[in-house]
């Protein structure tokens, strides 16, 4: 049985898909705990409550925090260093506060520097979404056997950041933690490198084309499969380039490499060595259904 969290008053600032799918689950899977949506525009505080993302939803940052346990800033990856600096003087003593963001050293370094006396930053990257990202899609079960990834500074005493993930367990995340460095190198290679490929197949399909026909045309599920995560956000996606350029740089040219090293076998007729580079594939993609 999951434990209840020890945040009786969780606030959310952001309520699209992922804001609103924890609060959802925090109403679905903790009933005792106390949802407050925070959102920028007045017209859409009626529809996160329609949802059922939150008790209360509200524009008013200040009235909004004053309770909460936890913070959870749930805003396009740009924009949390910027908004959790400024809400630093509503977070009452005690306060922890956390994140959803997809990159995580800038995020860590920047936040941690600032916290108040008595307020913590705890880094959290809950590995699950959808090319989607309104309201609208919100799920209560989007966390449920979902990995988390909690990135707490050194200067975070332990058992915070062990209370931030037994928050993330709660709504069905299995958990991880490791430094924000290691994240944002490892989750480069499973996450960001895979989008930027996804984009990369759909803009060269577009390009091959004869006098009659295009090859998206022929585009069946497999294509539609490979390539589905590049339906997603290009600003979200902007904004994790840019916090994670470094390893997104060096990831792309070692996947180039690869790519150009297959050529080459093909070019000599290296079948052998072709095979092997598709078995060893084939192999490690096979274990991630066991």
């Amino acid at each position: 049985m999951i434990e209840e969290p020890d945040f009786k008053h969780v606030a959310i600032i952001g309520m699209g898909l992922m804001g609103g799918s924890l609060g959802k689950a925090l109403i679905k899977y903790s009933p005792s705990t106390f949802v407050t949506g925070i959102v920028r525009r007045e017209e859409a505080v009626q529809g996160v409550l329609d949802a059922g993302a939150a008790h209360e939803c509200t524009t008013d940052i200040p009235s909004g925090l004053a309770q909460a346990d936890l913070v959870v800033l749930s805003t396009p990856v740009r924009s949390i260093c910027s908004i959790g600096k400024a809400i630093m003087p509503f977070l009452k003593k005690g306060c922890i506060l956390t994140d959803m963001g997809s990159t995580k050293s800038i995020i860590v370094e920047e936040l941690t520097e600032v916290c108040p006396e008595n307020v913590y930053f705890v880094g959290a990257h809950p590995m699950a979404g959808s090319e989607k990202t309104s309201i609208k899609y919100a799920d209560a079960d989007l966390f449920r056997n979902a990995l988390c990834i909690v990135t707490p500074s050194p200067a975070v005493p332990s058992d915070l950041s062990c209370r931030v993930s037994r928050f993330w367990n709660v709504v069905g995340c299995k958990i991880k933690t490791m430094s924000a460095a290691d994240h944002d190198k490892l989750v480069c290679a499973i996450s960001h490198i895979p989008h930027l490929v996804a984009s990369s197949l759909v803009n060269f399909a577009e390009s091959i084309q004869t006098d009659e026909f295009s090859s998206l045309e022929l585009a069946s599920t497999g294509f539609g499969d490979t390539t589905r995560i590049a339906a997603g956000s290009a600003d979200v996606w902007k904004d994790i380039c840019m916090t994670n350029k470094q390893n997104i740089v060096s990831q792309l040219d070692k996947c180039a490499t690869m790519l150009s090293d297959l050529s080459n076998m093909l070019k000599c007729d290296a079948m052998d060595n072709v095979v092997a580079f598709l078995e060893n594939a084939r192999i490690i993609r096979q274990s991630f259904d066991k």
